[in-house]
């Protein structure tokens, strides 16, 4: 949190109350911030866990975690576990806190456990590896920029970091996700929604 170089990666994803902002205007940010937290978990507490399920899907997920938590959990997770001193300055916790919400503060320690419970964890990520679908033909995103397999292909969020981007060889792309890989030979995968996929004409080098 003191290397300037992250600093100010961190100020061009979020100018408002960044670095070299005044104290009063950091501080507020940082509240703001804290409030979207709490209504994040608020909303898991009342809502996705008040009924006592162990895991987002309940019953129709199995007996672990799926990618619903994963998605679900991560945010609240990291803030969590930030090591020392870092960890005060992130969560309040008068503000969010296992009395306050039980439930949640269940659900993520049930998380970590089951995390840190795994063994070899590469052998099972290796066993779950997900079967990459080609290009679907008929996506609009596909049919108005002409896109076929193994074009370059640039991929950013359409929201904060808009101006870093992803390229690489388009491997597959649907409704749900787009995979592309980079020039390293590794596939990365990228959700539909708040992404945006696109070709890179006469610049076909990676």
């Amino acid at each position: 949190m003191k290397d300037k170089n992250f600093l100010k990666d961190r100020a061009t994803f979020f100018p408002a109350g960044g670095e070299g902002k005044p104290k009063e205007e950091r501080e507020l940010s940082r509240a703001e911030a804290l409030m979207e937290v709490q209504n994040c978990v608020r909303l898991l507490e009342e809502t996705i866990l008040s009924d006592g399920r162990s895991w987002v899907l309940g019953a129709e997920g199995g007996e672990g975690p799926t990618r619903a938590d994963v998605e679900g959990v991560w945010v609240v997770h990291w803030l969590l576990t930030l090591p020392k001193p870092h960890n005060a300055n992130a969560v309040d916790q008068a503000v969010i806190n296992k009395e306050r919400y039980p439930k949640t503060m269940a659900w993520v320690n049930r998380f970590d456990r089951f995390v840190n419970g795994l063994g070899d964890r590469e052998g099972r990520v290796k066993g779950q590896k997900k079967e990459v679908k080609g290009v679907e033909e008929t996506d609009p995103v596909v049919k108005v920029q002409g896109l076929k397999r193994g074009d370059v292909v640039e991929v950013y969020p359409t929201d904060s970091g808009s101006g870093f981007r992803d390229r690489g060889r388009l491997v597959g792309v649907d409704e749900r996700e787009v995979v592309w890989e980079n020039e390293k030979g590794v596939r990365v995968h990228a959700p539909r929604l708040g992404f945006r996929v696109v070709g890179v004409k006469g610049r076909a080098s990676l």
